[in-house]
């Protein structure tokens, strides 16, 4: 059985004194032994990954990802982060490929390959993002967007780095969801992460596709994540605003754990 992961996207919040408050109060209201049943991952904006990673701030075995990286280990980049500095401290996971990267940033499906490429080659676990606009859900896109999101992408990654399941984790955000207040119904996340798990299979094997944990992302709350949590192939989720507060995204974590 996959066990269910849930990491906290924090995007662009927080000073380092109302991190290092969440910090403490999260520490106070985890349940002992929740994670033991689920995998925590807590990504804040680079500027706080240090304030997170040391002095033992967090419980025990949650551990800290960073929201992007860049595609090469040095460089005249100027303002980005490569895996290997991310791997310095101590970071465990990257977000790759989030909507928003795509949209402001204009990330493309060759620097999103590069991105899963480095960060696999680091040994940084990568959660890689995909979903479809309103606009490809009503005109009855999804699965299409989704196949090139993902076969774009992905073809381009090594297959001996990326279809290791416990070192990949894909997440389905659709993006008309992403801060809106409206979260796909269960049965529109079900079918979404049915058909992303088929298409792992057809990139790398059924055996594999198994095994590789795929979380939900779109407006989660405490409200609407138990009854995602109970489609038999969403394995997590994937948090924005509901992961800034201490109390609400411990709620969540134990709803996973009670899956």
């Amino acid at each position: 059985m996959r066990k269910p992961l849930v990491a906290a996207n924090w995007k662009m919040n927080k000073n380092l004194n109302e991190v290092l408050d969440f910090a403490g109060e999260f520490s106070r209201k985890l349940p002992h032994g929740s994670v033991a049943k689920v995998d925590i991952v807590i990504c804040p904006a680079f500027t706080h990954l240090a304030a997170l990673t040391a002095n033992s701030v967090l419980p025990g075995g949650v551990v800290v990802g960073g929201q992007d990286s860049h595609w090469e280990e040095k460089g005249a980049f100027t303002g980005c982060i490569s895996p290997v500095m991310l791997k310095d401290l101590r970071v465990r996971y990257v977000i790759v490929g989030h909507s928003e990267r795509r949209q402001y940033f204009s990330e493309s499906s060759n620097m999103l390959a590069g991105k899963l490429t480095a960060t696999l080659k680091a040994g940084l676990i990568p959660i890689f993002c995909v979903g479809e606009k309103l606009e490809e859900r009503q005109t009855g896109r999804t699965f299409k967007v989704l196949e090139e999101q993902m076969t774009e992408a992905l073809q381009f990654v090594p297959k001996e780095l990326a279809s290791d399941s416990s070192r990949f984790i894909l997440a389905y955000e659709p993006v008309w969801a992403i801060g809106t207040g409206q979260n796909a119904t269960p049965g529109q996340a079900q079918e979404a992460h049915k058909h992303l798990r088929g298409l792992l299979a057809w990139l790398w094997g059924a055996e594999t596709a198994g095994q590789i944990r795929i979380l939900y992302g779109g407006s989660v709350t405490p409200d609407n994540f138990a009854a995602i949590m109970a489609c038999p192939d969403v394995d997590g989720g994937l948090v924005g605003g509901a992961s800034l507060d201490a109390e609400r995204f411990v709620k969540l974590i134990e709803i996973a754990a009670a899956r």
